[in-house]
Order: C-alpha cells, then sequence, then structure tokens
C-alpha cells in the first residue's frame, strides 16, 4: 500500500501526482473524482445515494396510520437499496398498516412492501405486468441473490430514466402526494 502513496520508485505523493497528471489514464480518474467531488459540493456534499434515501426518509416519516415494524423494515431495505444511478424510489401506505415502495420506469418496476406484521416481500414486474421475480426478505439481512437480482433490476432502470429531478429541497419533491398505494394502481389496470 505505501508504494502506492509514495510511488513505486519511492517518489513522493505529490510525484505520483504529477505523474498521474501526465498519463491519460491519470488524467481521466482525477476529472473524474474532481467531477464527484464537484457534485457532492454543489449538492451540499451528499451523494446522489443520500440525496434519494434521505427524501425516501421524509416520505416514509410523513406517513400515518403504518405499524413500527413496517416503518423499521421499510427503512432498513431502502438503506440496503438506494444507490447512486438508481430511480427515486415512491413511498405509500399499502392500504392494510404497511408500506409500499416503487421504482417505476417506464412501466418496468421494482416494488417492496414491508407489512404491519413484519413480513418483507420484493418483486420485479415487467411493463406488461408479467413477473420478473418475487421474494420475501429479511430486513435486517436481505439475502445475496435478492440483493443482486434487485440491484441490477434498480441499475436497469436507473439506465432508462430520461429526466432526473433535482432533489434539493425536501418540498420541491413529493413522492405519492396522497399516499396511493401502487397496489391499488394495479388493481386498478385489471387482472
Amino acid at each position: 500500500m505505501s508504494d502506492i502513496l509514495t510511488g513505486a520508485s519511492g517518489g513522493t505523493f505529490m510525484q505520483l501526482t504529477e505523474w498521474l497528471r501526465k498519463d491519460w489514464i491519470g488524467q481521466q480518474a482525477l476529472l473524474s473524482s474532481a467531477t464527484i467531488a464537484g457534485a457532492k459540493e454543489s449538492s451540499g456534499g451528499l451523494s446522489c445515494r443520500m440525496r434519494l434515501l434521505a427524501q425516501a426518509r421524509r416520505d416514509l416519516e410523513s406517513l400515518n396510520d403504518i405499524s413500527g415494524v413496517a416503518r423499521q423494515n421499510t427503512d432498513l431495505i431502502l438503506s440496503a437499496l438506494v444507490a447512486d444511478g438508481t430511480p427515486t424510489p415512491q413511498v405509500g401506505l399499502d392500504g392494510e398498516g404497511g408500506v409500499e415502495t416503487e421504482w417505476l420506469v417506464n412501466g418496468k418496476a421494482l416494488i417492496l412492501n414491508c407489512d404491519a406484521r413484519g413480513q418483507s416481500l420484493l418483486w420485479g414486474l415487467h411493463a406488461d405486468g408479467t413477473l420478473i421475480f418475487r421474494r420475501e426478505c429479511n430486513a435486517r439481512m436481505i439475502d445475496s441473490v435478492t440483493k443482486a437480482i434487485a440491484d441490477t433490476l434498480l441499475q436497469e432502470l436507473g439506465r432508462g430514466v430520461a429526466n432526473r429531478i433535482s432533489m434539493g429541497s425536501p418540498h420541491e419533491v413529493s413522492a405519492w402526494p396522497d399516499h396511493t398505494s401502487s397496489r391499488a394502481l394495479h388493481a386498478a389496470d385489471g387482472p
């Protein structure tokens, strides 16, 4: 590790930085790093993931008539799933004391339901309504297969987002303002 910080030839960190500036790959890495740092600075130091998670938590806290275990499980699973480059999670009531969260892009969706009894279910739907996957999950420790499937679907959904909404102020973006359940919306589409 010290070879990386001092350079293979024993040079100083400044010499390594100078070498990176001259190297094309190094230039791209420095540019990327500066871009990320600039994006974090312009957003108050928060990454996109942290802003998405903060908004989802505000939406979750604004919900009434949900069980404490549903609130807690939703928060734990959102913490595991929300990542940079993924769509904004839409948090709402499931109508039975639980919380339903949906990531929806171009009709394709990842849906998380944490019910009032503490059970959590994660599933994906194609735009035509056919099931991609359906898995029960433990909020405290999502199994690696479920996590990998959900992460893959969220990254795919993220690539389909045409226009991202700025998450600057909690009053600028309100997810599911009437707290309509996505289950109710899917039921309205027909059998």
